[in-house]
């Protein structure tokens, strides 16, 4: 955390003051980042007392450098201190779910994949001295165990190994708190600076509890899987790119290009969420500006470039889950696509698991359309694309159709769920006539 926060410290820019929920929020996914990461390059050279002992000089620096720039000028606030003791009440309404899921977090045992290709990983890099080591993920009959995805949950949970000098999964649980609970607070962050209100902040980031997926059940976040990583990851950049089109808020815009860059380090699925993260940046970027465009685009592209190239030379063993792409099997399955989409739109239907959360989502975006204009078409891409996007691979699926969508199509939704609570939330309120880069005071304040 102290790592992730010197990483948002020094990259925040602009005039606005960062929010306290803001540092935590986008501290802990930078932290991940760049604890995993420093383990990954750090664990080529270096085991043991030695590995972690670098690990923490490269926090211990990036700790300086975010204690510079508070030095230098850079405030933090609460966006509490113009707020009614009934709007702060409000407001910490964000903590409930937090409470709720910390609950269910220490009740279960991790299950499945949150067993067999995270926790594996982290206890394999453990008992390797800090990293996993090159024959990891060039055994062949480990490939049901996903040795190609990327390291970024294991090897977070490796470092709580390697702090406590053990294997224990109890210590683990903190670990995916902490990633809903950053969620939550850029969740909230948003819709405050998008709406300038206590009450939707509070009432909106509240809402998971009405949803079985998203309080805990059913999808497995709270047994280690990692699609509550990849849902907050994203969030993060859709929330900074809508920020930025809208308030120019130039903090906002380079947190969203340090999410993009995480996404794929996460999952392989983090790549089509990456793709949709670009059709966002094109909405709020326009094609004129393809110098940031560019920008945006490099730690993402860096990211999966880099992995790439990483397991070519590991000699790691390519999944056997897709076919290839060609032309003729594109057009020998399409029967398929109905199929498919038929699948999407009965789970996204399905209360039992979502309440109305997507059937509330297109009276949203007609909203948003007629209140926001041009700025609605920011988290309809950041929706719209991605689910497009999902919907190719089932198309080159070597295993049962049916089964396949049925284990994972879920969880593809559960990625793209709390923007749409954000799209919800801000669709309530219309918008502000002084923009939040200006203060942090709410209008009824004002």
């Amino acid at each position: 955390m102290a790592a992730g926060c010197g990483v948002v410290l020094s990259a925040w820019r602009g005039r606005a003051p960062l929010l306290l929920t803001e540092m935590l929020g986008y501290g802990w996914m930078a932290g991940a980042a760049v604890i995993s990461l420093a383990l990954a390059l750090g664990g080529i050279f270096l085991t043991g007392s030695a590995l972690v002992v670098c690990v923490l000089l490269c926090a211990g620096i990036l700790v300086a450098a975010g204690l510079r720039k508070l030095w230098r000028g850079v405030k933090v606030k609460t966006g509490l201190r113009n707020a009614r003791p009934v709007q702060a009440a409000a407001a910490c309404l964000a903590l409930l779910p937090i409470a709720w899921v910390g609950f269910h977090i220490f009740r279960d045992a991790f299950a499945w994949d949150g067993l067999s290709v995270w926790e594996f990983k982290a206890r394999c890099a453990f008992l390797s001295g800090g990293s996993l080591p090159a024959s990891f993920f060039s055994d062949p009959t480990r490939v049901r165990l996903h040795t190609s995805y990327p390291l970024c949950i294991p090897l977070t949970q490796d470092w709580y190994y390697l702090i406590f000098g053990k294997v224990d999964q109890t210590a683990l649980r903190p670990v995916i708190l902490c990633f809903f609970a950053a969620a939550i607070a850029i969740l909230w962050s948003g819709l405050f600076r998008l709406t300038r209100s206590y009450w939707i902040a509070g009432i909106v980031s509240m809402l998971p509890l009405l949803s079985p997926v998203l309080s805990g059940d059913g999808l497995g976040f709270t047994q280690g899987y990692c699609e509550l990583p990849l849902a907050a990851a994203y969030l993060a950049v859709v929330a900074g790119l809508w920020q930025w089109q809208e308030a120019g808020s130039e903090g906002a815009w380079n947190m969203a290009c340090l999410a993009s860059g995480l996404l794929p380090w996460i999952k392989q699925d983090g790549a089509i969420l990456w793709a949709g993260a670009m059709a966002v940046a094109l909405v709020a970027h326009k094609r004129q500006n393809w110098k940031r465009l560019v920008l945006f685009a490099a730690p993402g592209m860096l990211t999966i470039v880099g992995w790439k190239l990483a397991l070519a030379v590991l000699h790691a063993p390519p999944e056997d889950t897709f076919d290839s792409f060609s032309l003729n099997l594109l057009v020998k399955n399409l029967p398929r696509l109905p199929i498919i989409v038929s699948a999407l739109v009965q789970e996204c239907a399905w209360t039992q698991s979502w309440n109305i959360l997507w059937m509330c989502l297109p009276f949203a975006f007609a909203t948003l359309l007629v209140r926001r204009g041009r700025a609605a078409l920011i988290p309809i891409a950041a929706i719209l694309c991605p689910l497009c996007l999902d919907l190719i691979p089932y198309i080159f699926t070597k295993l049962p159709l049916g089964f396949h969508l049925g284990s994972s199509l879920d969880r593809l939704i559960f990625q793209l769920a709390p923007v749409a609570l954000l799209s919800i939330g801000v669709s309530m309120h219309a918008p502000c006539a002084k923009p939040m880069e200006a203060d942090l005071r709410p209008a009824s304040a004002a």
